[in-house]
């Protein structure tokens, strides 16, 4: 399956994407809708795929998760409107989201020895930069490490 990095943040007092799966867990509905508010998405090509959140040093003042790759997110569709439906939890809707992800799945992962994920774990699809990609655009990946899902939803 298709994989690509989705450079984040997580700030205390504000770790959006916990709290934004801790909300979408508690309603029991079965999708999830939230958005990319940056630049616009030029590097997804694939419509089903594993979205991997990555905490970036530069917007992360959490210590412990700077670098880190905590969360994958199955990405069912995307595209530039949001989805609406009874059965879709819609988080950060009020944003101008320049990209929406539709998702079915998450997965709180690390490394099959049950350490954290860091940008070493993944190289770039199409062998470049990753660290200089990642400043405007959610690139392809391959993990080249083994992970294990510790939790998940649904």
């Amino acid at each position: 399956m298709a994989e690509y990095i989705y450079p984040t943040r997580a700030n205390s007092g504000d770790e959006w994407l916990k709290v934004m799966l801790e909300n979408w867990k508690e309603s029991r509905l079965p999708l999830l809708c939230f958005p990319w508010v940056l630049f616009g998405v030029h590097t997804i090509t694939d419509q089903s795929f594993w979205l991997y959140m990555y905490y970036s040093y530069a917007q992360t003042d959490i210590p412990s998760l700077q670098g880190i790759l905590e969360y994958r997110l199955h990405i069912t569709n995307w595209g530039l409107d949001k989805y609406t439906g009874k059965d879709i939890y819609p988080a950060r809707i009020e944003e101008d989201g320049t990209a929406w992800f539709l998702c079915d799945r998450f997965e709180k992962i690390c490394r099959s020895d049950n350490q954290p994920l860091h940008l070493t774990d993944f190289v770039h699809k199409y062998h470049k930069a990753l660290g200089s990609t990642m400043r405007n655009s959610i690139p392809p990946v391959i993990c080249k490490t083994k992970i294990i899902s510790i939790e998940s939803y649904p």
